[in-house]
C-alpha cells in the first residue's frame, strides 16, 4: 500500500511539473517576412505574402520545419529547426528539473522561431529568427522604470545594446543614483546622495535571432554610493542633562556583483520590452564615517545593516523598455 501510495505521489509530481505538457499547446503561430513579395509553401498549402509578411500555424515537433518560399525570380527550400521551448527549461525551476522526464519524449517541448526573416535578393537558402533587418546592427536604448522606485539604490538606468553577431550581444548599463524617501526617524532632517552603477552584460540568444527572443547572460556589476545623512541628536546624558545638537552618519558603499540571468527580448517594430530573473554572488563593503552610533545607523540605513564587508547571493529581477535606434 505504502510502495503504490509513493509511485502515485511520484506521478503526481513529475505531472504537476511537466510544464510543457502543461502549458505548451500542440501548434503555435509563425510569421514570415520578406523584402519582397513572395508566395510560401507549409504542408502542402500555398500562401501568398500580404505586404511582405504572412502568418500561419505550425505544429510542434523536433524535426525541422520544411517550407518553400519563391517569387518570379527566387526559390528557397528552407528547414526552420525546432528548439527546446521556455516551457521545457522552466522546469529546472521545479523540484531540480524532474518535469524535465516528463517532458523528455513529449513534441510539445518543442517550438519554432516566433518570426523568420528571408531575403529575396538572392539565391542563397538561409533565414535569420528576427523580426526584420531594421533591428540589425542597431542600438537599443532601454529604461529601467523600477529602478526609480527601488527600496535600497534607486535612480535612472539607461542601458545601451548592440547585436555582435547572430548570437550574441553586448550591453552596457549606466545609473545616476538619486536621493530617496526619508526615514521614520522624526529627527531626520536631511539627506545628500551622490552615486553610479555601471555594468556590462555579455548575452547568448538562444536561437541564433540576437538580439531578439530567449536569452542567457552574464553580467558583471559595480555600484559606489556615499550618502551623508543630517539629524538632530537629543535627550539625556549619564548626569541627566538634556543635549541637543545636529550630527550626521555618512555612508560609503561599494558592490560587486556577478549575475547569471535568463530573459527574454521581445519587439514591436522598433519598441522593445526586455525581462529577466537570474542568480549572482555579491561582494559588498559598507563602511560609515562620524558619529558611530550602530542603532542610528540601522534607523537611517536599514538595507545595509551597518558596517560589513561580505559575500551574499542576490536574485536579480527587472523589466526593461526601450527603442531601437
Amino acid at each position: 500500500m505504502k510502495l503504490n501510495r509513493l509511485i502515485l505521489n511520484g506521478l503526481l509530481i513529475l505531472t504537476c511539473t511537466s510544464c510543457a505538457s502543461l502549458f505548451n499547446r500542440p501548434v503555435r503561430p509563425m510569421t514570415l517576412i520578406t523584402d519582397a513579395p513572395a508566395r510560401v509553401v507549409v504542408k502542402k498549402d500555398t500562401l501568398s505574402t500580404i505586404h511582405n509578411e504572412i502568418k500561419f500555424m505550425v505544429r510542434r515537433q523536433k524535426a525541422p520545419l520544411p517550407i518553400t518560399v519563391f517569387n518570379d525570380a527566387v526559390s528557397k527550400n528552407l528547414s526552420i529547426v525546432s528548439h527546446n521551448s521556455f516551457a521545457y527549461w522552466a522546469n529546472l525551476g521545479f523540484l531540480y528539473g524532474l518535469g524535465m522526464l516528463d517532458d523528455k519524449d513529449n513534441p510539445k517541448r518543442y517550438g519554432f522561431p516566433t518570426r523568420v526573416y528571408v531575403s529575396m535578393k538572392s539565391n542563397e537558402a538561409v533565414y535569420q529568427t528576427i523580426d526584420s533587418a531594421a533591428v540589425r546592427n542597431r542600438i537599443i536604448v532601454k529604461l529601467s522604470p523600477l529602478k526609480l522606485i527601488d527600496i535600497s539604490n534607486p535612480g535612472v538606468e539607461l542601458t545601451f545594446e548592440r547585436r555582435t553577431s547572430k548570437s550574441f550581444s553586448t550591453q552596457v548599463l549606466a545609473s545616476f543614483l538619486f536621493r530617496t524617501n526619508p526615514s521614520n526617524n522624526q529627527n531626520y532632517m536631511s539627506q545628500d546622495i551622490s552615486g553610479f552603477r555601471t555594468a556590462i552584460e555579455e548575452k547568448y540568444y538562444f536561437k541564433k535571432s540576437a538580439p531578439i527572443g530567449y536569452y542567457l547572460a552574464l553580467e558583471l556589476n559595480y555600484l559606489k554610493k556615499r550618502e551623508n545623512s543630517a539629524y538632530l541628536d537629543e535627550g539625556e546624558d549619564y548626569s541627566g542633562q538634556s543635549y541637543s545638537h545636529i550630527d550626521s552618519i555618512n555612508l560609503h558603499k561599494q558592490t560587486f556583483s556577478i549575475n547569471l540571468k535568463l530573459g527574454y527580448q521581445y519587439f514591436f517594430k522598433r519598441f522593445t520590452l526586455d525581462s529577466y530573473f537570474g542568480v549572482g554572488i555579491r561582494y559588498k563593503d559598507v563602511q560609515y564615517q562620524h558619529g558611530y552610533d550602530p542603532y542610528r545607523i540601522i534607523s537611517h540605513f536599514p538595507y545595509d545593516n551597518g558596517p560589513n564587508k561580505r559575500w551574499h547571493p542576490v536574485f536579480p529581477l527587472n523589466v526593461r523598455i526601450g527603442w531601437t535606434f
